[in-house]
């Protein structure tokens, strides 16, 4: 049998060796990590750095193209507006008198804001048809017979298929394609009853019948307020919605006190 013996300082001497070289591979371990991490962020901070520079520049585009988009918007409701003017100058200082009362009327139904534009540039517009309607029917001093009449139903679904040719506006077009509806259904195109006619559209057919009383027409001298509003109370639940004329009669009565 062979035997080896070792003198007990230098197993020590050895485990103190091992141990040494333990925490220094650990150390190094740890510090190889460590710098690893290091330039993991570094690199992933400056990916978010490149990364939020590149958003910044999308946004300022976005918004320069947000704002283009609206200068379109306006100018091209500017042309159908002076294109309207030449054809039936009544007709065009009617959309925007209309426009005044949709906006005052929605406001008062807590529509949001979002809506009270979309139903105060469908004001601005909503006659836009018209411009395919002889202007010997327009400009008619006496009652209208059924072929002419018939010309007339047919400005509303006109003016939404121009409109709706130009894709920012294509909500619009839907509200102008409504606004001859009546709540018990005898309104045209469609005939459709109640909440089945927008909200946006119900609004705007009050505020052109109101606006179309007040104002001279080519077969008729203009109305009073109040007699204006007296038809639409009348017509309330029949051919108004009865909320939107009530809305209606606080803007009148709000502008006789002033």
């Amino acid at each position: 049998t062979l035997e080896v013996y070792l003198a007990g300082g230098a197993v020590i001497r050895f485990l103190n060796y091992l141990q040494l070289i333990t925490w220094l591979f650990v150390v190094v371990s740890a510090f190889l990590m460590l710098t690893a991490i290091h330039m993991v962020i570094r690199r992933a901070t400056a990916t978010i750095n490149d990364t939020n520079e590149t958003m910044a520049s999308l946004n300022e585009r976005l918004a320069e193209s947000n704002a283009y988009l609206n200068q379109t918007g306006v100018g091209t409701v500017n042309a159908f507006l002076s294109a309207l003017d030449a054809k039936d100058r009544y007709t065009a200082q009617h959309s925007v008198n209309v426009a005044t009362y949709v906006e005052k009327i929605a406001r008062k139904l807590g529509l949001t804001p979002q809506d009270l534009e979309l139903v105060r540039e469908a004001a601005l517009l909503h006659d836009i048809g018209k411009i395919g309607v002889p202007e010997n029917v327009l400009n008619k001093p006496g009652k209208l017979n059924s072929d002419e009449y018939e010309m007339i139903k047919r400005h509303s679904e006109i003016g939404a298929e121009i409109i709706h040719s130009i894709y920012f506006l294509e909500e619009v077009a839907e509200i102008i394609r409504y606004h001859h509806e009546r709540v018990d259904g005898s309104g045209y195109p469609k005939g459709m009853v109640g909440e089945e006619i927008p909200l946006t559209a119900r609004i705007l057919a009050v505020a052109d019948v109101y606006d179309a009383l007040t104002t001279d027409r080519p077969y008729r001298k203009a109305m009073s307020p109040q007699q204006a509003k007296a038809i639409l109370v009348a017509e309330a639940g029949k051919n108004f919605d009865p909320a939107v004329v009530k809305a209606l009669c606080a803007v009148i009565a709000e502008e006789v006190a002033a």
